[in-house]
């Protein structure tokens, strides 16, 4: 496929997964709890049998345990997407591979914080250090796994 539309490709995607990021960002502390709960609910009810016949002390101590997994397992997933589509834009031209593992650590660094940022002025919400680091692991996480296929797929190739 031609370069300049993988590149328009990549970049739309990128964009279109910042913006998602942006919007979960957006939900009021009460909202984000109430989607991460019921998920979490749901996700419990599916995975362990036994989950809706425990008394209600135990399902909410689950609930909230797991509840905090399922937000930092999105923190991560979310940005290792945005990770791999930059990774994937950034391949589109011809850079050597630390240089594209460098700038995209940088750019999502940078997403991250201004995400955190953003929640600051948002009820119910908080800027944590925290969650920038598991964000920009994931999007590390990713551009390694990219690179690490291209390389793979070119010694393949010779």
């Amino acid at each position: 496929m031609n370069k300049k539309l993988l590149r328009i490709i990549f970049l739309i995607l990128t964009i279109l997964i910042m913006a998602v990021i942006f919007w979960f960002s957006h939900q009021t502390g009460e909202q984000s709890a109430t989607v991460s709960t019921s998920l979490t609910e749901r996700l419990l009810s599916f995975f362990y049998r036994g989950f809706n016949g425990l008394d209600l002390e135990t399902k909410q101590q689950l609930l909230s345990d797991f509840s905090v997994l399922l937000r930092v397992g999105a923190h991560f997933c979310i940005f290792m997407l945005l990770g791999i589509c930059f990774t994937a834009f950034l391949l589109t031209f011809s850079l050597k591979n630390i240089k594209v593992l460098l700038l995209n650590a940088a750019f999502c660094l940078f997403y991250a914080l201004t995400d955190e940022l953003h929640q600051h002025f948002v009820s119910g919400r908080a800027f944590e250090l925290f969650d920038i680091a598991v964000d920009t692991c994931g999007a590390l996480f990713a551009a390694a796994a990219v690179l690490l296929v291209k390389k793979i797929q070119k010694i393949k190739a010779n």
